[in-house]
Formats: C-alpha cells, sequence, structure tokens
C-alpha cells in the first residue's frame, strides 16, 4: 500500500518536473521563434545575400527598402549592429504582429523588430526595424524601411539626372520643381542634369534627416558638395530643391529652383524683346525699366542675342537679391541683371524681374545700359531744346535730383530767361559723338560754334541729364556748378536794382547779413552803379580759403566776388566793384557800406518817442534812427562815384584784380548791358 503509494507520489513528482520542463520549453520555444527569424534577417545582412534578405521581410519592406539590386550597399549606410540578437521583450500586437526589443552589437544597441506572419508561408518574417538618431537637442526615432525608402529615392535621382530622358528626369521632382525645369530648353536641361547627376559616378555616403514630409541630405558628389531637399509627394521623395557647391563661382548653385526662375525669365525677355512683345515685356521686367525704357522705345535700335543659345554660351550668377544672367559672344558680353521681387528666406518662392541689360565691349571700350541706349538721345535733345528755350519745366523733368536741387528749383521762369549762358547758343545740336560707361553717358554735340557734352545718369531706370560740359577755360566746365554760383550773384544783383532787402538778405552770408544789412532797413545809394558791374560776363573762377572767388569782367569793368558755403548753397560774403585798375577806381562793397552805417549813425538825431512812422518808400526805419537827412553842403563831393569817407578808405582797398596786357582805359563807365533788366528771383 505504501509503496503504491510511494510510486503513486515519485510518478506524480516526475509529472510535476516534465510539465515545468515542458513549460519552459513552451516559453523558450516562443523566444526561439523571434531570435531565429532575426538572427537569419542579421546573417542575410551581414553576408550581404540580397536574396536570402528578401525571403526574411514582409512584402511591404522590400517595396520600400530592397526595391534595388544595390539595396544591400545603401543598408550599410544605416550601420545597422552586427552580430548575435539578444531578445530583451516581446509586445503582441495582433495575431500576425509583434513587437521585439533586441539588444546587438558592440557597444550594445537597442533596436525593435516589428515582426509579421507572412500569409503565404505563415512564417514570421522581419515588417520593419526601428532605431534611435540622436541630434543636438533632440532623439527620433526612425524606421529603417522609411530611411531605405529616401535614400534609394535619392540614388535614383541621381542615375536618373546622370543618364536618363528628359521625362524621367522631370518626374524626380515634385509638380513645381517639373513645372519649372520643364520651361528649360531640352539642352540646356540635360546639360544640367547631367553635371548635377555626376554624384552617381562615386561612393554613395549620403547623410539624411527627416521629419514627416521633408527630407534634407547631404553628400559629396563629381560635380561638389550637394545638399537636397526632398518632398514626400503621394507616398514617393521627390526632389524639391538642390544647392551645388563648386570651387568656381560660375558653376555653383545657390537653388535649383532659383536657377531656374533666372534662366526662364531671361530667355523670355529675349524672345520677348526680338518679338517687341510689350505685354510680354511688361510681365517679365520691372515696372521702372519697362515703362521708362522699353515701352516708349524703338527697340529694333538695339539688337540683344536670340533666345536660342547653346548652353555653353550663357550662364548664371545669383548674390544675394539679385542675379546675373551672362551670354557670351564674340566682340561683347551681354548682361541681363535681375532683381528677386520677394526677398524671402524661402527659395521655392523666389520670382525674378529684368531690371536693366548691360553690354560689355569686349575691348573694354565701353560699357552701355539698354536704358541709356534707347533713351539717352531722347532725353538729351528735349534737354538741350529746354535749355535753349529757358523752359523750366521740361528741365526740371528731365534733370537729376542733384541738378535741380543745385539749380533749377532755385529758378523761376524770368530768372531762368536772364540767367547768361553765352556758351548755349540757339542752335539745334549735332551730335558728334556717344559714350557709355556703365550708368554714365556723354553725348558731345556741336551747337551753334562750340562743341558741349551733355552728362546723363541712368538712375534706377530714369536716364536724366546731371550736367553740361562748356568748352571754357579759368573757370568751371560745368554748366552746374557754374549756374550754382551765379543764381546768389544774379539775385544779390536784383536786391540792389529792386531795393530789396529780402534778396539781398537771402543772397548774402551770414557775415555781410550780421554786419551790414540787419543794421538797414533800405539799400543805401553809394553813388556806384553796383548792378551794371555785377552784370558783367562770368571770366574766371578760383578757389579760397572759405569758398570761391569769381571774376567777372575785367581789370578795367567789373566786379570781383567772393562767395562762401553755408549749408548747401553758395552766398555772397563780399564784392569789389573796379571802374579801373587805380585804387581810387574801386570799391570793396562791405567796406564802404559798413562806412555808410557808421556816418548814419554819426549824423542821425535819435528819436525820443517809442512810436517808428514808415517810410514812403514801404521800408521800416531802424528803431531810434529817423530817415536819412538830406544832403550836408559841408561835406565833400563824390569822387567817381564815392563820398570822401568812402574814397579815403579806398586808398587802402586791394588791387588783386590783374591788368589786362592792353593796360588802364580812360573811361570808367560801362558799355550798355541789356542783361540790368533783372526781375526778383525766387
Amino acid at each position: 500500500m505504501c509503496r503504491g503509494l510511494l510510486a503513486t507520489g515519485r510518478t506524480s513528482g516526475v509529472l510535476l518536473a516534465l510539465a515545468s520542463l515542458l513549460l519552459a520549453s513552451v516559453g523558450g520555444c516562443a523566444h526561439f521563434v523571434e531570435t531565429r527569424t532575426i538572427e537569419l534577417f542579421a546573417r542575410a545582412m551581414q553576408t550581404q545575400d540580397l536574396e536570402q534578405l528578401k525571403a526574411r521581410v514582409s512584402s511591404e519592406f522590400e517595396q520600400k527598402a530592397l526595391r534595388q539590386d544595390s539595396a544591400i550597399e545603401v543598408l550599410q549606410v544605416l550601420h545597422l549592429p552586427e552580430g548575435k540578437p539578444t531578445v530583451l521583450s516581446v509586445e503582441e500586437i495582433s495575431p500576425t504582429e509583434k513587437d521585439v526589443l533586441v539588444e546587438m552589437g558592440e557597444p550594445k544597441r537597442k533596436l525593435k523588430f516589428r515582426l509579421k506572419r507572412d500569409p503565404n508561408s505563415q512564417k514570421w518574417v522581419v515588417d520593419d526595424i526601428f532605431m534611435r538618431q540622436r541630434r543636438p537637442g533632440l532623439t527620433v526615432t526612425k524606421s529603417v524601411s522609411e530611411q531605405m525608402d529616401l535614400l534609394l529615392s535619392v540614388q535614383e535621382f541621381l542615375t536618373v539626372w546622370s543618364q536618363g530622358t528628359r521625362a524621367q528626369v522631370l518626374a524626380t521632382a515634385t509638380p513645381e520643381l517639373a513645372e519649372l525645369l520643364g520651361r528649360l530648353p531640352p539642352n540646356y536641361l540635360a546639360r544640367l542634369t547631367r553635371r548635377i547627376g555626376g554624384a552617381a559616378k562615386g561612393t554613395f555616403r549620403p547623410h539624411a534627416e527627416m521629419d514627416d514630409r521633408l527630407a534634407y541630405v547631404r553628400l559629396q558628389s563629381g560635380a561638389g558638395p550637394l545638399a537636397a531637399t526632398f518632398e514626400l509627394t503621394d507616398g514617393s521623395w521627390k526632389l524639391r530643391d538642390l544647392t551645388l557647391a563648386g570651387a568656381d563661382e560660375a558653376e555653383q548653385i545657390r537653388s535649383l529652383r532659383e536657377l531656374a526662375v533666372i534662366v526662364d525669365t531671361s530667355l523670355s525677355f529675349l524672345r520677348a524683346y526680338r518679338l517687341a512683345d510689350n505685354q510680354r515685356l511688361a510681365e517679365l521686367c520691372s515696372e521702372a525699366f519697362f515703362q521708362e525704357c522699353l515701352e516708349p522705345a524703338d527697340l529694333s535700335l538695339v539688337e540683344l542675342p536670340a533666345a536660342e543659345l547653346e548652353p555653353d554660351k550663357f550662364r548664371t550668377m545669383i548674390r544675394g537679391h539679385r542675379a546675373d544672367f551672362i551670354v557670351d559672344e564674340a566682340d561683347q558680353r551681354v548682361t541681363i541683371s535681375l532683381a528677386r521681387t520677394d526677398p524671402g528666406e524661402e527659395p521655392p518662392a523666389a520670382q525674378y524681374r529684368v531690371d536693366e541689360v548691360t553690354i560689355y565691349e569686349l575691348d573694354g571700350t565701353q560699357e552701355k545700359r539698354l536704358s541709356a541706349l534707347l533713351t539717352a538721345r531722347a532725353v538729351f535733345h528735349i534737354f538741350a531744346e529746354a535749355l535753349v528755350a529757358r523752359d523750366l519745366k521740361t528741365l526740371m523733368g528731365v534733370s537729376t535730383p542733384d541738378f535741380n536741387r543745385r539749380v533749377w528749383k532755385k529758378l523761376d521762369e524770368q530768372s531762368l530767361r536772364d540767367l547768361p549762358m553765352p556758351e548755349v547758343e540757339n542752335f539745334p545740336p549735332k551730335i558728334l559723338s556717344t559714350v557709355f560707361q556703365g550708368a554714365v553717358t556723354e553725348i558731345t554735340a556741336i551747337q551753334g560754334t562750340r562743341a558741349l557734352t551733355y552728362r546723363l545718369l541712368d538712375q534706377k531706370g530714369h536716364v536724366l541729364v546731371d550736367d553740361v560740359l562748356l568748352p571754357v577755360f579759368d573757370r568751371p566746365t560745368s554748366l552746374k556748378g557754374t549756374l550754382e554760383l551765379l543764381i546768389p550773384i544774379r539775385r544779390f544783383v536784383t536786391g540792389f536794382r529792386t531795393n530789396s532787402l529780402d534778396l539781398l538778405h537771402r543772397s548774402s552770408s551770414a557775415d555781410l547779413n550780421r554786419l551790414v544789412w540787419h543794421q538797414m532797413t533800405s539799400v543805401p545809394s553809394l553813388g556806384w552803379p553796383v548792378a551794371q558791374h555785377l552784370n558783367a560776363p562770368l571770366t574766371r573762377v578760383e578757389p579760397t580759403e572759405h569758398g570761391v572767388r569769381v571774376w567777372l569782367g575785367d581789370s578795367r569793368w567789373g566786379a570781383l566776388v567772393d562767395l562762401v558755403q553755408e549749408s548747401d548753397r553758395y552766398l555772397v560774403d563780399d564784392v569789389q566793384l573796379i571802374a579801373g585798375p587805380d585804387p581810387q577806381q574801386r570799391l570793396r562793397l562791405k567796406q564802404a557800406l559798413r562806412l555808410e552805417i557808421a556816418h548814419r549813425q554819426s549824423t542821425w538825431p535819435r528819436r525820443t518817442g517809442t512810436d517808428i512812422e514808415s517810410p514812403a518808400s514801404g521800408s521800416i526805419a531802424p528803431l531810434g534812427f529817423e530817415s536819412p537827412p538830406p544832403a550836408d553842403p559841408g561835406r565833400l563831393p563824390p569822387t567817381n562815384g564815392l563820398d570822401a569817407a568812402a574814397a579815403n578808405s579806398a586808398e587802402n582797398l586791394s588791387t588783386d584784380f590783374p591788368l589786362d596786357s592792353v593796360g588802364a582805359p580812360t573811361a570808367t563807365t560801362p558799355p550798355p548791358n541789356p542783361a540790368d533788366s533783372l526781375l526778383p528771383l525766387p
């Protein structure tokens, strides 16, 4: 009985032990399946057996990650750990899917294998692998199938761009980029893609970073360092843009999309220019360039290259928000300059417009801008006619801001007519030569008996006259500079002639105003014909310590005018009137006026009341003084127009005006001068 019981007890113990072993073996078999599946995958990868590898993965993984014969080599780029896998945990997702966390390689790395039961063979196969990627400040987990899909897409892109057809090339790009590339001439696109696709010939070692829809890939290509942006479009990675760095700046590509826009815009411009298609030119050019240069011009006057160019005949340069499309010809170089209209940071949104065309003579003689070639002569004729006619409004419309500020805005129609310009004769100009140098155009023309050079500037598409160069000596050849000096003198003359203290204030220096005009309420009569002296012709200009000295007339009749520059204008500081070479025949105006003030202060009695009556002339007498008394019979008579005090002081005046070779004249009265009919200047 006991034996039976003992035997029965022993039998039960054995059964329990066997049951425990069986349960353990069942658990071991479960890990054994996952381990075996992963080991077979790792062995096929390590032996680079593509067929065995395909047999160990799902059809989805094969389609994404192993669709090319080069998949094994590309897989090495991911640096998956090698060695025997150790299963750490298994997570059942569904009866046909499970996630297995394993540890592999040296040093140990953790990977998550997603296993899937093959619906045909019912075997477990690898459906995907997930591994962590660490970047500065960021840790992300990416699947191997996604990374392989991207890398194989990059490899396919390079292969197609190296040797594929035009249709195949366009198929590798996003719809937006493909549309732009499709506008390019076939021979240019083929040359461009062959150069970029040179990366396919080298070792494929890309560095990629991915997010949900965009990927950034860098690699060393046969043409230089290449960086490309790919976009996930309808489940496939498509090229969105790329940059290519090279040793030669002309071979660099800052943005493929920008390059395509620039080339297409430039070639379209040449095509529209040849056809004189203003509607299309308005779309391709900046508003100022089209309206001021192209629209009013006869485009047949200047020939530009045809749009059907060989790829080696043109190149592009991109700098900042500007670009140049350069066409090299046998005797000249044509540069189409473009400006980016949306200077943002996103190259795919870039748009460019043509805003100038420059023609460079290869012998270095001239640099011609299309805006100047088409409009310079028209502007020249308008200005020349307006200058002869003294048409102030037209002159201001075709002059540069500097010319307007320094000259034309200081005049009105009457003062312009009265301004002496003897070198500008009333004859139609005949052009002798035209010289172009960048933004500057110089047109030399015979106008009567003189050759005048009109200097024009291209300012943001507007060709405007900046100056006229005169054939003169001993004074500025610049008409702008000459008139700038004459305007305050003419205003000063008008002030004396019309007894206008306001004009004298506005045309005099701060020192002359302080010492003289602020002490007076009316313009004194000095006995000298001041206006006639200052109406003498301009003969010489020389710089002084504080400004310039203007010589009017000669040593027998005229004046020396000292001008100083205050702020941005010239003002009269002193005048020496000249009626002959002797000291008694000269008068320093500032000194004479101060003597006149001193004389009035010593002879006029002071008022005792506070009410001041205005003189009949309408001028206001200074506080504390009455109107000048009648001439004192005891005073000495004037000597050559000077009273005795002024004449005595005149002995000390400088006589630095050079004598003419003819010698001193016998008469001191000036010849009649029709210019002595000036009206007040504004």
